[in-house]
């Protein structure tokens, strides 16, 4: 936690533990998040932002995850402003 109560992080991989309003992923499933500040021991982001992961994939490929999420939202990025 930096100063002021900040909580650092963005993609993560967690376990959810709570589902409002959203169809894509159930309590106990692990998933990957784009945004949120990861490092927190709870946050909460939208349906859209969150990926269902395999069960049965070891740590390390989670943890991959995460870099690989980067290189995707920058490839988004990029194709959302080559249309406008």
């Amino acid at each position: 936690m930096l100063p002021g109560g900040r909580v650092v992080g963005h993609e993560g991989v967690e376990a959810v533990v709570e589902v409002r309003d959203v169809e894509n992923v159930d309590v106990g499933d692990m998933v990957t998040t784009l945004g949120g500040p990861a490092f927190a021991e709870y946050y909460k982001t939208k349906g859209c932002n969150v990926v269902r992961m395999p069960s049965g994939i070891d740590d390390y490929t989670l943890w991959i995850s995460e870099p690989l999420a980067c290189v995707v939202n920058g490839t988004r990025g990029s194709i959302n402003r080559d249309r406008r």
